[in-house]
């Protein structure tokens, strides 16, 4: 039997806002760990809730942006310590969407 191969996909728990990275920055960016993703293509996928203005009933929406290249497709990196201080790691900042 042949093994399948999930497409890799990245769900954020939240989207953080430019400013919040660097001053002047404008737009909601998702921040992807080089863990797991750095040089694969996979699949940011953001799901959030609004209200229909019809009805007045909970949608749910969704963002979804194909990355091809995790470090070619980053807007801004950013490298921490890790939490043992051993080693570092690195955020790749990607930008998703100008406004909700």
């Amino acid at each position: 039997m042949a093994k399948t191969i999930k497409p890799l996909v990245y769900q954020p728990k939240a989207l953080i806002p430019g400013y919040k990275i660097e001053a002047g920055l404008e737009g909601l960016y998702v921040a992807v760990p080089d863990r797991g993703y750095k040089g694969k293509a996979f699949t940011i996928k953001y799901w959030y809730q609004t209200f229909s203005q019809v009805t007045g009933d909970k949608v749910y929406g969704w963002i979804e942006k194909k990355i091809t290249d995790w470090q070619h497709d980053a807007v801004r990196f950013r490298r921490f310590p890790d939490k043992w201080g051993r080693g570092t790691y690195t955020l790749a900042y990607f930008k998703v969407a100008d406004r909700l």
